[in-house]
């Protein structure tokens, strides 16, 4: 059963909020920079959201079966008004 937490996007936003925290915590940075970096954490991670959403569900996008059962179409051209 698939959950929420196989996300790729919100794994690595984890790993990039915690990486941010650890350099916070051992002084390898300052809060305004890490303020920052978690802004663009979330507004990467948003607009991947909502792009996979919107894009991701349109109809243009959905896969055709394929499969190798289809019956072959011929189309002729007539040549002629």
């Amino acid at each position: 059963m698939p959950t929420k937490l196989n996300s790729r996007k919100l794994w690595a936003s984890i790993v990039l909020y915690l990486t941010a925290t650890v350099a916070l915590f051992f002084n390898k940075t300052d809060f305004q920079q890490f303020s920052t970096f978690m802004i663009f954490v979330y507004g990467i991670y948003s607009g991947g959201n909502i792009l996979d959403k919107t894009v991701g569900n349109s109809d243009e996008n959905k896969t055709v079966n394929t499969s190798t059962t289809s019956k072959e179409i011929n189309i002729t051209s007539t040549g002629g008004n």
